[in-house]
């Protein structure tokens, strides 16, 4: 089997600094300039409009919460090897990481969050003591290409383990 390497990570840091600039750009500046300048032409806008300071916190609470994920997927002719984290609560919470060989695979699904940009990859695996258990990955920013070659890869994997369809 070919090595199979694919990965989000520059993707996911650049959408995480975007949504920094984006808190910056509408949560502090307009706060620092009604607390500073109360008389400048910003301050004025934002005192006017202020409820766009609150859908722009809703917004930023909503990404927050939902996630944005880093991952690593790779696999080789033996193993399996998928990583993933979130990006700016990596030093805070552990890895989600699972390193197992090809034949411990018993099934797979992918599934889509509604309203997010996460997609969940589910693997069933049979551990050592016969137990079968059931590993989530959340998956940002996954393109359908990248979703069927992932999917492709562990049809191969499934069949040549004489589980698949």
């Amino acid at each position: 089997m070919k090595p199979f390497n694919l990965h989000n990570k520059d993707k996911a840091y650049i959408l995480t600094l975007l949504i920094v600039i984006y808190t910056l750009l509408t949560i502090v500046v307009p706060i620092l300039s009604i607390t500073s300048l109360p008389l400048s032409g910003i301050s004025i806008f934002f005192n006017e409009y202020n409820y766009l300071l609150l859908v722009t916190v809703f917004i930023l609470l909503y990404v927050i919460f939902t996630g944005v994920y880093a991952y690593n997927i790779k696999i080789d002719s033996y193993i399996i090897n998928i990583v993933s984290f979130r990006t700016i609560t990596r030093r805070f919470r552990k890895k989600i990481s699972i390193e197992i060989p090809h034949d411990m695979l018993r099934r797979y699904a992918f599934f889509n969050r509604p309203f997010t940009m996460n997609t969940v990859l589910m693997l069933k695996i049979k551990t050592e003591n016969g137990k079968n258990i059931i590993q989530r990955f959340t998956l940002s920013l996954l393109s359908k290409r990248d979703k069927e070659n992932i999917s492709n890869v562990l049809d191969k994997i499934l069949i040549s383990n004489g589980r698949g369809e």
